[in-house]
């Protein structure tokens, strides 16, 4: 079974909409997958989509994927842009638009094709890969030395909203490399008056410094570039105060370290702000803002309360806590319980720009992984390196 309405397929080698073909078999679409022939409903009451024959005994979910990665593909090359996300938190995410796009169009990969090819007017060009949990697309790994390429995890996105995730999002998306990003990670630091160096993997595990030694940005301990780790280094113990210092000057170059109340999404609750797009909805967030509002908060969550909702998910609490550093730290089930968007999901809420500021730290598809992670944020149990780890691939 697919995990959505089929609101595309295929017709003359092109994806397209079903309300623009005739009703039934006369839409003279195929399922780019399986290659036979679909049956456009279009009824006054139910929403429009495309449909297999029930005895066509196709694998749905693979005709699904299929069928949204060459609509991805397609949006990209039609629409000449994406939106790109942070570099590690280091430089900022933005929209990147491209004068020409080439998009490979084959699903199952036995050569290193990439998906999409996509130059930029400079002559840059970007290398855009797609994958899904299940399925990994090519049979020989891309030698990605020297290009710019980003990997694009289409696992939980449907048809109706793949344009928004493309061109707008940056959750589910990740930098395999980027040279010019990469090259300027020092420069950048040194810049804001902080001594960074970047560090491989291999000679940071040596250093006898290596488990006193903590993130320059909270929760990055390592990053990936060209299919090696790296390590951001701090060199003086004058790090931590020149952080502070620079987080309260303006400038264009320093927006890693200063925090601005329209980087956050307004949310369907008035003094609720989010680090997502889709408009959601926080019942339990409190009325007004004060001094004790996270303990205000947290005492208003309690077990089986919806702590989100909005058009797509509701998420109801499981449990609660508050972190070290005095954050919110939520811990909630998806109550369609559908696999989709997320099982379980940690979220932190903190107090900033008089409004509370909602983060989603990361969604689990497993509830024992899930309690871990939730415990270790509100300081029950220990961090390790395997633990660091894992959040590195988040």
């Amino acid at each position: 079974m697919a995990r959505g309405l089929f609101l595309y397929a295929e017709k003359d080698g092109k994806i397209i909409h079903v309300d623009s073909v005739p009703n039934g078999l006369d839409c003279g679409c195929i399922c780019p997958h399986c290659r036979r022939k679909l049956c456009a409903h279009q009824g006054k009451w139910q929403n429009h989509y495309f449909a297999h024959r029930i005895d066509c005994g196709e694998d749905k979910e693979a005709c699904y994927n299929v069928t949204l990665y060459k609509l991805a593909e397609q949006i990209i090359q039609t629409k000449k842009c994406i939106h790109v996300p942070s570099y590690y938190g280091i430089f900022p995410d933005k929209d990147i638009e491209f004068v020409d796009v080439m998009v490979d169009n084959n699903y199952k990969k036995e050569d290193k094709q990439p998906d999409v090819i996509a130059t930029t007017a400079d002559g840059k060009q970007y290398i855009i890969e797609f994958f899904f949990n299940e399925k990994v697309q090519h049979k020989k790994p891309i030698d990605y030395k020297t290009l710019n390429c980003l990997e694009f995890d289409l696992s939980g996105q449907l048809m109706e909203n793949i344009e928004d995730f493309l061109m707008s999002e940056s959750n589910n998306k990740r930098w395999l490399n980027c040279d010019d990003y990469f090259n300027q990670i020092e420069v950048f630091y040194k810049k804001n008056k902080t001594e960074v160096k970047v560090v491989a993997e291999d000679e940071c595990t040596n250093c006898d410094k290596f488990f006193e030694c903590r993130p320059v940005i909270p929760g990055l301990l390592y990053f990936e570039n060209n299919g090696k780790r790296y390590r951001l280094c701090m060199l003086n113990s004058k790090l931590a105060n020149t952080q502070k210092t620079n987080s309260m000057e303006t400038s264009e170059e320093n927006w890693f370290f200063e925090d601005k109340e329209e980087d956050y999404n307004d949310s369907l609750t008035p003094l609720a702000k989010q680090d997502w797009k889709t408009p959601t909805e926080f019942p339990c967030c409190p009325a007004e803002v004060r001094e004790n509002g996270l303990e205000v908060y947290k005492d208003n969550l309690r077990e089986g309360a919806i702590f989100s909702s909005n058009k797509y998910v509701q998420y109801y609490v499981l449990d609660k806590g508050i972190s070290e550093d005095g954050q919110l730290i939520v811990f909630a089930a998806n109550c369609e319980d559908d696999g989709v968007i997320g099982d379980y999901a940690l979220c932190s809420v903190e107090i900033k720009f008089s409004k509370y500021i909602h983060y989603c730290i990361h969604r689990f598809g497993e509830k024992d992984l899930a309690t871990h992670y939730f415990k270790l944020y509100i300081g029950e149990e220990e961090w390790t390196d395997e633990d660091f780890n894992f959040m590195d691939s988040w």
